[in-house]
């Protein structure tokens, strides 16, 4: 089979992707609020895909951001991307409520996730583990 080559338009959106979010993870280690006002300049520029949404959310996971997380989490799921969360997703918001000490929401999100059918893996059991075991 013959590859197709990728139009100009196609490869410049995936460096444009790329790029936010690596400019995402270097300003969210510093700033959330700074990370997410850099993210909602490219709004209108079709990038909120998954991994810039995780990008964003990685930043809320470090900050214990826990109320950020599951806001953007639902934003996510309302873009019309279909389907459940990726796993990174449901990891990094459960990460999130765990390190703010918000271990029953964490357990939400996991349960939220199991019943949009996303598929967990070993990092969502042992958030999961660790949520369950501070929660007491």
């Amino acid at each position: 089979a013959e590859e197709m080559p990728l139009s100009e338009g196609a490869v410049r959106a995936m460096y444009d992707e790329r790029a936010l979010r690596q400019v995402l993870q270097v300003v969210g280690s510093v700033q959330f609020d700074l990370a997410e006002a850099v993210f909602r300049e490219f709004e209108e520029r079709d990038l909120r895909t998954a991994g810039v949404y995780l990008a964003l959310l990685r930043s809320a996971e470090a900050g214990a951001r826990w109320a950020d997380a599951l806001r953007l989490m639902a934003e996510l799921e309302s873009t019309g991307a279909g389907g459940p969360p990726p796993g990174p997703v449901v990891n990094s918001v459960m990460r999130a409520c765990t390190n703010a000490a918000r271990h029953e929401e964490a357990v939400q999100v996991y349960e939220h996730a199991a019943r949009l059918r996303a598929a967990p893996d070993m990092q969502t059991f042992a958030t999961l583990i660790r949520a369950l075991g501070r929660a007491g």
